[in-house]
């Protein structure tokens, strides 16, 4: 294991440090066109040409939600219809080499090891005469992919784009068998622009002649962009159908992966599978969409036609698993709901997932809930937007961390050197202030409120005059929802706790008794009825902090705020962990206890 963590440690070295980086992405518009012509040299130095590249049978992917998984769905259908699969995604959640697959599993470490040296070494020797030029982490990787795979001889080869398209280190393809488009919004603005035109130009740069291309459904403005590129590119453009739409032949058509948006996932990987397996078999028969013509406004593109399934088809997309999107794992009174959403849309299915199973789980439970949210978004993400859709989900606990798994070990697989720990903390303070604003009673009108529930006792939510669609506070558990004309008559009961864990807290402290004047009242109701939140330095501190030490890292637990005493009786936790995909990777490696050197432990 040593060699492999060797080869990690040498990996990371073509990481560029925070303040290089910062200075590179100041340039990055000067540059950016260099980009794809610095692959192509990099490729012919490690011994790979665009040919070898363009016989792998690609099926290239670029959008803003659901590259993966779309990529996903694609492995999971090609590899039950028997083809050898490669699959190389970006980023990964726990070990690097999770971003190389081999017929649907990571590469093994022995083989990433070697297979890492062998592109290494060539890069290395050669980079004298081509001054000292080594490609970039990601640009290695990919470099590396094609080799893997041209090694592996696989039949396939599935892209996902880093980031945008036009100059992504994978666009050194050149004439791949299939493109798609998945779902687009705003996300990398610093680097592909703010609004969703023109990030949709970015993602349409992966379109070359000839080649047939399917796009998820867009906005007008994007799909308009996606046209518009298409003609200029010479391709022809197609829309994914309802997944509703497809016959499934008197069968159940069921998803691997949970998530609202996944139908459209699945759909467009079984055009860009459709369209794959009609040109590797050479035959035709039902034809392929009439070809775009580009006139018109986007709402009239005519659909990609739906098909019969095979039941290939319908094995990949049932068995078919992408880690840390809408997973869950159940633990002893402990369930966790991981999500790697960081887009405002991804964000809302989340919530939309996390309260719907969370719910379900309650109701079968039985039990007390404590509701607690691990969150962290980094880059030039706006966190303020994207924790305001959480809002709903009635936390009782929320902790901010940066995507560091541990302070105690620093594992080489998560290693990133293009941040600082300062800059990573600054951030965490920045979300949690962004969290802050979200309970500003006096921006949201609910003072007075407050005041009422302060002075009505501890049964009754909010009455008017709080307006319809505002928010109501439980005070029973110190909850919140989104509510529509609450009256002075609305009471909670199914989210009491027993009278164990609420009434000796907060009966004795909304009593006349405890409460001098309605002020003191006041500023007491708001400590209690605003979710509690911390920050802290690590995620083992927030797992820990979380499940108050009952199954995880109670090492942890040393120098942690103290909760209110509530929470310690509660019967069960449910912890959601989203923002990032590098938290959810951090946090998984933690729940699933694997060590520094990969293995599991029993």
């Amino acid at each position: 294991m040593t060699d492999h963590r060797e080869a990690v440690k040498t990996l990371n070295t073509l990481q560029t440090n925070a303040q290089v980086l910062e200075k590179i992405r100041s340039q990055r518009d000067r540059f950016a066109h260099l980009n794809v012509p610095n692959m192509i040299k990099f490729s012919q130095r490690a011994g790979i040409s665009l040919a070898d590249i363009d016989s792998l049978k690609i099926i290239h992917v670029s959008g803003t939600k659901g590259k993966g998984s779309t990529c996903a769905f694609c492995e999971s259908i090609l590899l039950h219809h028997g083809y050898k699969t490669g699959f190389y995604s970006s980023p990964h959640l726990i070990e690097v080499r999770e971003r190389i697959h081999i017929n649907g599993q990571p590469l093994d470490r022995e083989r990433f090891t070697s297979y890492f040296w062998d592109v290494y070494n060539k890069l290395d020797k050669t980079k004298a005469e081509h001054e000292n030029s080594m490609p970039g982490y990601f640009a290695f990787l990919t470099v590396m992919a094609f080799h893997v795979f041209l090694q592996e001889k696989v039949d396939v080869g599935i892209i996902e784009v880093g980031i945008g398209g036009q100059y992504d280190s994978t666009n050194l393809i050149q004439n791949p068998i299939a493109c798609g488009v998945t779902s687009l919004g705003l996300d990398h603005t610093s680097i592909l622009g703010n609004t969703v035109d023109k990030i949709a130009w970015h993602k349409a740069g992966i379109f070359k002649p000839g080649v047939p291309a399917v796009t998820a459904p867009q906005p007008a403005l994007a799909m308009n962009v996606l046209k518009e590129r298409a003609k200029e590119i010479g391709c022809p453009l197609h829309v994914c159908p309802d997944i509703e739409e497809y016959d499934a032949q008197g069968k159940d058509l069921q998803l691997g992966i949970k998530g609202e948006m996944q139908s459209v996932n699945a759909s467009l990987a079984l055009q860009l599978c459709h369209i794959w397996l009609g040109k590797v078999k050479r035959h035709n028969e039902n034809g392929l969409a009439e070809t775009i013509t580009c006139k018109g406004d986007a709402e009239e593109m005519p659909k990609d036609y739906s098909f019969p399934l095979t039941e290939q088809m319908l094995q990949g997309l049932a068995t078919c698993r992408w880690a840390g999107r809408n997973q869950t794992i159940e633990a002893q009174n402990i369930t966790y709901y991981l999500d790697g959403a960081h887009t405002l849309e991804s964000i809302q299915q989340c919530v939309n997932w996390f309260r719907e199973d969370a719910e379900k789980e309650k109701k079968s439970l039985r039990k007390t809930i404590l509701k607690v949210l691990i969150f962290n978004t980094t880059g030039d993400r706006d966190s303020y937007m994207l924790l305001r859709p959480l809002k709903a989900c009635d936390f009782d606990l929320v902790v901010f961390c940066p995507n560091i798994a541990s302070l105690r070990a620093n594992n080489a697989d998560q290693t990133n050197n293009t941040v600082t720990l300062e800059s990573q903390m600054k951030r965490c303070l920045l979300n949690k202030e962004s969290w802050d604003k979200l309970f500003d009673l006096e921006n949201d009108g609910d003072q007075e409120s407050l005041l009422n529930v302060a002075a009505e006792g501890s049964s009754h939510v909010i009455s008017d005059p709080t307006p319809a669609n505002k928010t109501r506070i439980d005070v029973t558990n110190g909850q919140q929802e989104n509510t529509s004309a609450v009256t002075d008559k609305d009471v909670k009961h199914e989210n009491q706790m027993p009278d164990t864990a609420t009434n000796g807290h907060f009966s004795s402290f909304f009593s006349s008794e405890s409460c001098d004047n309605q002020s003191q009242r006041f500023n007491q109701a708001l400590e209690k009825l605003v979710p509690v939140s911390h920050c802290l330095p690590s995620i083992s501190h927030a797992l820990a902090l979380a499940s108050q030490g009952k199954t995880l890292l109670p090492a942890e637990l040393n120098d942690m705020p103290e909760l209110p005493s509530h929470f310690k009786s509660v019967d069960h936790v449910q912890i959601l962990i989203t923002g990032s995909i590098h938290l959810v990777g951090g946090a998984l490696r933690i729940i699933q206890d694997i060590p520094d050197d990969g293995s599991e432990t029993d």
